[in-house]
């Protein structure tokens, strides 16, 4: 574990999956949540940090979407040949990498 010196003056915010979570699959964090941090930077310095299990619940979350997006298609694709009496042609199977190996141990953004 890394410890990290903050300045005076500035306050700490730790957000969980909870509060950056978005239905919108196409959003990485939610649009409420980023637009009231920003009103919040008129008032006061802030350091926002994401744990790291934060940042792996999110990427799971969005290679979820991806995989269903691609089952989706190899479906559709499937019934398109059918439909056609054509050759199916297969949708690439992408291996995705474990969130926990992509993120680091701990994220932080001054703002």
């Amino acid at each position: 574990m890394s410890v990290k010196k903050f300045n005076a003056g500035t306050t700490l915010v730790v957000v969980d999956s909870n509060i950056l979570y978005t239905k919108n699959e196409l959003e990485i964090i939610n649009r409420d949540f980023a637009t009231d941090l920003s009103e919040c930077q008129w008032y006061e310095r802030q350091q926002l940090l994401i744990p790291k299990v934060v940042i792996s619940k999110l990427v799971f979350q969005k290679v979820m979407y991806a995989a269903a997006l691609i089952a989706d298609a190899a479906k559709a694709l499937k019934t398109l040949s059918r439909l056609t009496e054509s050759e199916t042609v297969a949708v690439e199977d992408y291996k995705l990498a474990r969130p926990e190996d992509r993120t680091p141990n701990r994220f932080g953004v001054s703002c």
